[in-house]
């Protein structure tokens, strides 16, 4: 391989770097983000910050249910109806607040 290939692989490899570098702290932030929204908003039951820790419009998540049989499953559960009954459940105690930690 010539010295100018290793060269100009090297020098396009540090180039890229800091663009992904970049683009991990943007997700890593938006991350911690949705996590302390999620958080905050379900202990405060504040319904807005849960809001905007879930994809309101296509959201789901797996919900356990029993069957007619008594069988266990799981069903779809979507956060546009699940985020209202989060929200207006009875507020949690200065107590257990205090120990909640992130």
């Amino acid at each position: 391989m010539k010295p100018i290939t290793i060269l100009c692989f090297f020098a396009s490899l540090f180039l890229a770097l800091p663009g992904f570098s970049q683009e991990n702290a943007d997700d890593l932030a938006m991350v911690k983000t949705s996590v302390e929204n999620y958080f905050q908003g379900y202990i405060h039951r504040d319904q807005a910050r849960l809001e905007r820790a879930f994809d309101t419009e296509n959201g789901t998540m797996k919900l356990p249910s029993t069957n007619e049989a008594g069988e266990e499953e799981f069903e779809n559960g979507y956060f546009k109806e699940i985020i209202p009954k989060w929200g207006s459940r009875e507020k949690l105690s200065k107590e257990v607040l205090a120990k909640a930690k992130l």
